[in-house]
């Protein structure tokens, strides 16, 4: 029996916002320089309480046509007003499953006595809460938070609704060093990109067939 290979074109591309004075680059989970551990301020905004280090996303379609969006967020405190971002609230909508959230993984990073610390979140104090009847949230708030902490968190969201691709913004409430968006879409899709900024955003795009 022939096997039959649907061949598919993908339009990949990537949004790149990083930030002129620093060097932060995104790096796996668990994995931390120690720059990154003793750094005192953000320098392009000196008196911010806390800082995103890097915001990274991967978005794809899977075998099935669900769209897959990876998820890496690393954010360093500067002080105890900073602590609040360690409350953390992914909202998704739940109606007839169209958006579930799997693979959570958060931990906190200090270092003490010159020793890098990790200390991972107790899944039991991940709550799912319920916003309304389309919508819930995963909420946690980060173990052993200080001013000078790292925390980051990665997750998987999934879309079973083929045209419910993510958005993307590049910046929020506090400063963002590295902002990295990598999305490959099937080429019949039309992309519409709006952005305010006074930094320029670097965009590559390229082809790639894939066999399902």
């Amino acid at each position: 029996m022939k096997k039959l290979y649907l061949s598919l074109v993908f339009c990949a591309f990537l949004l790149y916002s990083k930030a002129q004075s620093l060097s932060v680059n995104t790096q796996p989970f668990g994995k931390i320089d120690e720059a990154d551990l003793t750094l005192k301020n953000c320098d392009f905004e000196t008196d911010a309480n806390a800082m995103v280090l890097f915001d990274k996303a991967d978005v794809y379609f899977d075998q099935n046509f669900n769209i897959i969006n990876e998820r890496h967020k690393r954010i360093k405190i500067f002080n105890d007003k900073g602590k609040k971002h360690a409350d953390i609230r992914i909202q998704y909508n739940t109606y007839n499953r169209l958006e579930y959230i799997t693979g959570l993984q958060a931990q906190t990073i200090n270092l003490a006595d010159g020793k890098v610390e990790i200390i991972k979140i107790d899944k039991k104090q991940v709550f799912t809460e319920s916003v309304d009847k389309w919508r819930s949230a995963l909420v946690f708030t980060f173990p052993n938070v200080k001013p000078g902490s790292v925390i980051e968190f990665k997750y998987k969201w999934t879309s079973n609704y083929f045209g419910n691709f993510p958005g993307w913004y590049f910046q929020e409430k506090i400063p963002c060093a590295t902002a990295k968006s990598e999305r490959k879409c099937l080429n019949f899709f039309t992309i519409s990109q709006v952005y305010i900024s006074h930094k320029s955003l670097l965009r590559t795009t390229g082809k790639l067939n894939r066999k399902v």
